[in-house]
């Protein structure tokens, strides 16, 4: 008889629920048909700037001199990777080519991935490294260079600590 009683309770309770969630929708003029009010577009707002990257030389995967002013006018997205790291940075390069594809009619973007381990990570490499996430060279580039400017920019254009890298 318990059994029961409960029974009836539960589903009492879950038709008082629908009566509730129907009657809000007719309430608020969702079931009669009406149209919904339209909602003046505005532009997204900018957002916060916190600092700004300060002039760099580095090497890409192709060999090449790379520097912030390659960058100018686009809109960019920078990660600092190591090509041996076995934990976040694959994580990370699968996410930004899962982005490229996302980003492809787009051309006003860029992809940055900084080693920071560059005695390991030669051009060549990061140019393998590249290929295994499919990066699009003229969109997403891989930089190596010399340690010191590497950590100078992590530390000083992206106020990134030290104790972070490989």
């Amino acid at each position: 008889m318990r059994r029961q009683t409960l029974h009836r309770l539960l589903w009492g309770v879950l038709v008082l629920v629908i009566v509730g969630i129907v009657g809000a929708n007719l309430w608020n003029g969702l079931g009669t048909g009406s149209k919904p009010e339209r909602r003046e577009k505005r532009p997204l707002e900018g957002l916060e700037v916190f600092g700004s990257v300060p002039d760099f030389s580095l090497i890409e995967q192709s060999g090449k001199r790379f520097g912030l002013s390659d960058l100018k006018g686009k809109t960019w997205i920078a990660n600092f990777i190591y090509t041996s790291c076995t934990d976040t940075c694959p994580l990370q390069s699968a996410a930004l080519a899962k982005l490229q594809g996302e980003l492809s009619k787009s051309k006003d973007w860029r992809l940055v991935s900084i080693s920071v381990d560059p005695e390991h990570d030669t051009p060549a490499v990061l140019s393998r490294y590249a290929e295994r996430f499919g990066a699009d060279p003229e969109r997403w580039f891989f930089l190596t260079g010399d340690k010191g400017e590497i950590y100078r920019l992590a530390q000083e254009g992206f106020r990134l600590r030290e104790n972070r890298f490989a």
